[in-house]
């Protein structure tokens, strides 16, 4: 995919860098673009991106959740690297110098009830996904990390404005 990814980057800038600006399994796929393209890349714009280590990480508060999503095939580490996602236990290692804006929802939307999440475990759901959003945000020298209120994870949809806000302040500082 970041092959794929690097094409249609040099269709839409040619060899001039470009803000990255990824939602959910975007995001991983951003930072696996930068390592293989590094000088490509001006900088990131997270939109409650997806984590590296979040398949474990939510799988031990609430399996059942992952088991909805993604059926049995969550526990093979195979599937899980065919994605990105780190196996249990497994640190994401990704650093950048350039600069970086998370984007954090900030009305979270509960599990669907099929899921069977309790209140508790969707609560700590929360927690977890904030902690893995800090983290994105310190991964560079130049991170931020935003919540946006009034929006819940399809902030470009809810909230165009703030994202495009976001990007322009990532190209300024880029530049």
């Amino acid at each position: 995919m970041a092959d794929d990814l690097d094409g249609i980057v040099a269709l839409a800038a040619g060899t001039a860098p470009v803000v990255l600006v990824g939602h959910s399994l975007g995001g991983i796929l951003a930072r696996r673009y930068a390592a293989r393209y590094r000088s490509r890349v001006a900088g990131f714009v997270f939109l409650d991106s997806a984590h590296e280590e979040q398949m474990w990480r939510f799988g031990a508060i609430a399996p059942s959740l992952l088991d909805f999503q993604f059926g049995r095939s969550w526990h093979d580490p195979a599937t899980g690297r065919a994605i990105g996602v780190l196996a249990s236990g497994e640190r994401l290692t990704w650093h950048t110098d350039k600069p970086v804006v998370v984007l954090e929802h900030g009305m979270a939307e509960p599990p669907p009830a099929a899921t069977g999440v309790s209140a508790a475990q969707a609560k700590r759901l929360e927690t977890e996904w904030h902690a893995m959003q800090q983290d994105l945000a310190t991964r560079s020298p130049r991170g931020e990390l935003r919540k946006i209120e009034n929006s819940g994870s399809r902030m470009h949809q809810q909230q165009p404005a703030v994202v495009a806000a976001a990007i322009r302040r990532v190209w300024e500082t880029a530049r």
